[in-house]
């Protein structure tokens, strides 16, 4: 089992003409669609649950939401996480562990997380790789990001 990411679409008011390119290249890499108002990474990581770990998952969720909301707040404005949703998704395959982000520069902002020795990212990380085996201090090589076939904003 792998993880999958996807970045969505990138809102740049910097360029030039108003027109719509494919949301993710082959690459995996993230394009820019002109709307106005800042650039907004759109990101969506998918990680397995562990078996047995979907309760740990929820745990772990909730703790992230309540007694160290405050921590988990000063960590994202930190590395310039600007929204983060997530979900568990029970599928044929197994629960799966569903995060939602947006952040000015995705990218920057993983490796500064990926980098970080800060105490509260690192029992993030720590929990994360106990309900997925995901050990983001040291991310699976290879990682890639899935193709995104369809997207619609109104």
């Amino acid at each position: 089992m792998g993880i999958a990411i996807c970045i969505f679409l990138r809102i740049d008011p910097e360029s030039s003409g108003a027109r719509m390119k494919s949301p993710v290249n082959r690459a995996g890499e993230s394009i820019r669609i002109i709307q106005g108002g800042c650039v907004v990474d759109h990101i969506c990581v998918v990680f397995p649950i562990l078996s047995g770990k979907t309760q740990a998952a929820r745990e772990f969720q909730r703790e992230l939401s309540q007694q160290r909301m405050s921590e988990y707040d000063k960590s994202e404005r930190r590395i310039g996480i600007t929204k983060e949703d997530w979900f568990i998704a029970s599928v044929n395959g197994g629960d799966q562990l569903v995060a939602y982000m947006e952040a000015n520069d995705f990218n920057k902002a993983l490796t500064q997380f990926v980098q970080s020795r800060d105490s509260f990212d690192m029992w993030f990380k720590e929990r994360l790789a106990d309900v997925t085996g995901v050990d983001l201090n040291n991310p699976p090589p290879g990682m890639k990001f899935p193709e995104l076939v369809s997207t619609y904003e109104a």
